[in-house]
């Protein structure tokens, strides 16, 4: 809906956007699986901690998220992710499984003793994709589990910032 008072008195614009069902996904073809029904949909901006140890596909991830406006900080190994955490408190985190010192299953499970579910979304981004690693993932606090290279379109829609058909 669009209204104006006149030609010097402005414009009023106001838009009614439709939420997305929820929809549960199990695409085990694929390796990719989460465990709540309802993924994290929001017409906010999210601040997105990305933790892995290759340069990369760490600096790839952070390019792309930030181009869906959201705020981004790096971390290369779980100690480092988890003082990064406590300082940046992340909306969510995009975690690999194989990081040094610490791997990102035990690195998911300190930060849910920090960060409940309704605080942090956590996505397992990794290149194992079996399902051992996958239960293991979910079974450590993780929300999805996700398999490298990733399908970009849902690692968008987790994060939020979907906007096709806005």
């Amino acid at each position: 809906m669009a209204t104006s008072g006149g030609v010097v008195a402005g414009s009023k614009f106001v838009v009614s956007l439709p939420v997305a069902p929820a929809v549960a996904r199990d695409d085990t073809e694929s390796g990719n699986r989460a465990t709540s029904q309802v993924p994290l949909v929001t017409d906010r901006l999210r601040r997105v901690m990305i933790v892995d140890d290759h340069k990369q596909v760490r600096d790839s991830v952070a390019r792309l998220v930030r181009s869906w406006g959201h705020e981004v900080a790096i971390a290369n190994d779980g100690p480092t992710a988890l003082l990064l955490a406590d300082e940046f408190k992340p909306d969510c985190a995009v975690v690999d499984i194989s990081l040094p010192g610490m791997n990102g299953i035990e690195l998911a499970r300190r930060l849910r003793q920090r960060f409940p579910p309704a605080q942090l979304y956590l996505i397992a981004f990794t290149g194992y994709a079996d399902a051992d690693i996958r239960d293991s993932c979910l079974d450590a606090g993780f929300d999805v589990h996700l398999v490298k290279p990733g399908d970009i379109n849902l690692l968008e829609k987790l994060l939020g910032s979907d906007r096709a058909g806005a």
